[in-house]
């Protein structure tokens, strides 16, 4: 089994995410972080097929029609029956202000930092920045109108995350 980490940054997959029989495929489109693949989620050109993506905290980061490219090329480097998972912060509601949202190891998360991308993060790296953003309805259409099925959304406070299995 092979699982695509798209967008991986410079960390691995937590075990949790990964079967323990599978392979994990890194890439990214940072050279920085040592991908095993270097390339942009919107276009993956020819990197095989894969069991399973898992693509957190990425979407967010293309450019919206970009972003809905990066769907269609994980429908087609998945296998039939394979899965897609991803997670993005979830901006209904949020609002660009200071106030402190919450806390994560340490850093505070804003409202500012949900919609444009952790500032801590962003300042020196232009990879960090968000330059789109997803509510449960527009996220969940995007899936199925890529072709994915049994599409399931979970909307956990400041975070959605959406799985789907290509038929």
């Amino acid at each position: 089994m092979k699982i695509l980490h798209a967008g991986c940054g410079g960390e691995r997959l937590p075990p949790q995410y990964l079967p323990l029989d599978a392979e994990e495929v890194r890439l990214d489109a940072d050279p920085d972080t040592k991908p095993d693949i270097i390339a942009s989620i919107d276009n993956l050109g020819d990197i095989g097929s894969f069991d399973g993506i898992h693509c957190s905290h990425c979407l967010e980061h293309l450019q919206w029609d970009h972003a809905h490219k990066a769907l269609s090329e994980f429908y087609r480097v998945l296998k039939v029956g394979g899965f897609v998972y991803i997670q993005v912060p979830n901006i209904e509601g949020v609002k660009p202000t200071e106030e402190v949202l919450y806390e994560v190891n340490g850093l505070k998360i804003s409202g500012l930092d949900i919609l444009y991308g952790c500032r801590v993060f962003s300042r020196d790296n232009p990879w960090m920045l968000h330059r789109c953003g997803w509510i449960p309805e527009t996220l969940k259409k995007a899936l199925e109108d890529t072709g994915f099925q049994h599409v399931k959304l979970v909307a956990d406070g400041l975070y959605l995350d959406i799985a789907g299995i290509k038929l």
